[in-house]
């Protein structure tokens, strides 16, 4: 039973239904800020997006390449039903949203895919980090706020910055997890810096993050008080991860924080509009 339930869960985590959820309760929190009340058919297409894409950055090379086994066909088959609701959904979306989602699409295109040499941007050195921020960004800021009846541009940049930094640094504890796999001439932030230095950029980053949403939102607003306790957690996740640290402490927890801070934000929010 034990190993069951490990499979199962190892299943959750590299078909990216977890991945998903943490795009999906980011695309909540920029939802909330803007118009409120979050569209169920939004959440859903956010999810199947973000979904599809982390298993096509995947598995692409994978299914060209390999025999595949039953896990590896339930996970395709999982990717194709969200790309087809997420096509289906697509029709119902604002020119300007529209734009987002083909943005978000051509990153992960350009991420996969090799172009020249064999090679992807993915390749290109010290791009990782900032192809997968500016592709949730995409997801998680630009598709729900396009969606609201009136652009509010301030807030948009405004969640460009505040979410953007915060995925910069969850970013972090995974570049620090592959350190042993990734080329030495990569350059990663974690290469570059080394471990105690990227750790250190990433709390100062944060704290400047918690600053500005103070500023941005006041200090004892919902959102303010919801993101100092994610942005905590994730300052903690980032102290304790280390290079051979299990893969669960990255891609379980540290994916966790989003999900936490939209039921914090929105259980704080329902208490103080009661």
């Amino acid at each position: 039973m034990k190993n069951f339930l490990k499979k199962l869960f190892d299943f959750y985590i590299n078909s990216s239904i977890h991945v998903g959820l943490s795009v999906v309760s980011l695309s909540y929190l920029s939802i909330a800020l803007s118009y409120k009340n979050a569209t169920p058919l939004l959440l859903i297409f956010i999810f199947c997006c973000a979904c599809f894409s982390y298993n096509f950055i995947k598995f692409f090379p994978v299914v060209l390449n390999k025999k595949k086994n039953f896990r590896l066909k339930l996970i395709l088959f999982i990717s194709i039903g969200c790309i087809l609701l997420a096509a289906q959904q697509f029709f119902n979306l604002k020119l300007v949203t529209k734009i987002f989602v083909f943005f978000g699409a051509i990153i992960v295109l350009l991420y996969t895919i090799p172009l020249k040499n064999n090679k992807n941007l993915r390749d290109v050195r010290g791009f990782k980090i900032f192809l997968v921020v500016i592709g949730w960004l995409s997801l998680v800021v630009g598709v729900p706020i396009s969606m609201a009846q009136k652009f509010d541009i301030d807030l948009f940049f405004q969640l460009l910055m505040i979410q953007g930094i915060y995925i910069f640094v969850a970013t972090i504890p995974f570049e620090i997890r592959d350190l042993d796999q990734d080329q030495p001439n990569a350059l990663t932030i974690a290469q570059i810096l080394g471990i105690s230095n990227v750790k250190l950029l990433g709390y100062l980053l944060l704290i400047i993050n918690l600053i500005f949403t103070f500023f941005s939102f006041g200090v004892f607003s919902a959102f303010s008080l919801s993101s100092a306790i994610s942005f905590l957690s994730l300052i903690l996740l980032l102290y304790i991860v280390t290079p051979t640290h299990s893969k669960y402490l990255t891609s379980f927890w540290v994916e966790s924080i989003p999900i936490f801070w939209s039921v914090i934000y929105y259980l704080l929010n329902f208490n103080m509009t009661m």
